[in-house]
């Protein structure tokens, strides 16, 4: 009695496809919570936009924010296209990991 081999390969492709889609529905999973932790459990914190540019090739744009927390600064970033170098913006960052962070508009729009 041989391997069938079509149906070893059929196997491992779908086992490969089931494992691609579950690490997808994670990832999108798991931001979708840390966004619902940044709304409900934030402490709020006034940032500075550091560096906005172009990604992509529709003219999107990203900015770099940092703010600072007992001497420590931290950096978040975001597709937005309302705020310019040196704009202020209130950051929403989970007290417990300051690297955790969106600034207020991103949670609330």
């Amino acid at each position: 009695m041989g391997i069938n081999i079509k149906a070893y390969k059929a196997s491992i492709f779908f086992a490969l496809i089931v494992l691609v889609s579950s690490w997808l529905f994670y990832s999108s999973l798991k931001q979708t919570i840390l966004n619902y932790r940044l709304k409900n459990e934030n402490s709020q914190i006034k940032g500075y936009v550091i560096d906005r540019y172009k990604v992509g090739g529709k003219g999107t744009m990203q900015i770099d924010y940092s703010f600072r927390i007992n001497d420590k600064n931290y950096v978040g970033s975001e597709t937005n296209d309302k705020y310019k170098v040196g704009d202020s913006l209130i950051i929403l960052f989970l007290k417990k990991d300051p690297s955790i962070n969106k600034s207020y508009t991103f949670i609330y729009q």
